[in-house]
């Protein structure tokens, strides 16, 4: 049976993603300093929940890795945001459930069916329209096309990196909390390396990056891990896709960033491709699920 709060907890979640995509471009530090204040603000809320949950146990080794390629998802994602389109970069992003299939199946833990081939046809396809259907594009928009697809491919490597600590036991809120603090002690230096502005300079800017901790990691993150153990696989699949429909609606008059019409049809069809991949994966015994939430 499905929990009564479920429904409105991954769809409030999803919205606190989909904020925090479109905070970023508000953000008055660099992309990488804005991805290291969202987690290092979001740690101790994380922790203080682990601990007054009395949250289980999570292996440091583990909750780390975790934490490092979501950091590095994040710097990527947020790279993309400043070059590309906003809906391009979320769109893109959401590619890594194609990435996982794909080692899915290399390492033999997905079947190499039909459906699994022609479902990541579709999410390529999908991506090729996106990318190229906005017309002729400049090298910094298409480098920020890269760095979304570098993004899914680094928020893959997240997803089975939680796979292996959850089958493990791991509690999931206090992985969440560890996680927080690896990545952001991975985003400082990279930051500071690339020389970018790590403090905001006026009140806005530290509300913008404290929102950005709040509503997207630690309230966002937290209520779709939650959600998705009390809902079957394929309407979550289907839930979470809302998030770059939602960014692609609200960058579009916001940021005045309209889709063209080959973009809208390549949104759709990688959207489409990105669903059946993870619906396939889904139906397989063998596969463990992560928490798929950016």
């Amino acid at each position: 049976m499905i929990h009564p709060a479920a429904l409105p907890a991954i769809a409030l979640g999803v919205a606190g993603i989909a904020a925090g995509t479109v905070l970023v471009r508000f953000s008055e530090a660099g992309p990488l300093a804005t991805a290291f204040w969202r987690l290092a603000l979001a740690w101790p809320v994380l922790a203080a929940l682990a601990a007054v949950t009395r949250a289980g146990h999570a292996p440091l080794r583990g909750s780390a890795l975790v934490g490092v390629c979501f950091g590095i998802d994040l710097a990527f994602y947020h790279l993309a945001i400043g070059l590309t389109t906003v809906a391009n970069a979320c769109l893109l992003s959401n590619l890594a459930p194609v990435v996982v299939t794909l080692v899915a199946v290399a390492l033999g833990w997905s079947r190499r069916g039909w459906a699994t081939w022609a479902s990541l046809a579709v999410a390529v396809a999908g991506a090729l329209l996106l990318t190229r259907g906005g017309g002729q594009a400049d090298q910094g928009r298409l480098l920020g096309d890269l760095f979304g697809v570098l993004s899914a491919l680094a928020y893959a490597a997240y997803q089975l990196a939680a796979n292996r600590v959850r089958r493990d036991g791991a509690d999931t809120l206090r992985t969440m909390a560890h996680a927080a603090l690896a990545g952001a002690l991975v985003l400082l230096p990279l930051a500071l390396l690339r020389g970018e502005t790590v403090l905001p300079a006026t009140l806005n800017g530290w509300l913008v990056v404290i929102a950005m901790a709040l509503v997207a990691q630690a309230l966002g993150q937290t209520l779709i891990v939650w959600s998705l153990a009390h809902l079957a696989p394929g309407f979550s699949s289907l839930a979470l896709l809302g998030q770059p429909a939602l960014v692609a609606v609200v960058a579009w008059p916001l940021f005045a960033e309209p889709l063209a019409a080959l973009q809208i049809a390549g949104a759709v069809v990688l959207l489409a491709g990105v669903c059946w991949a993870r619906h396939v994966h889904a139906a397989n015994p063998q596969e463990t699920r992560a928490d798929p939430a950016l």
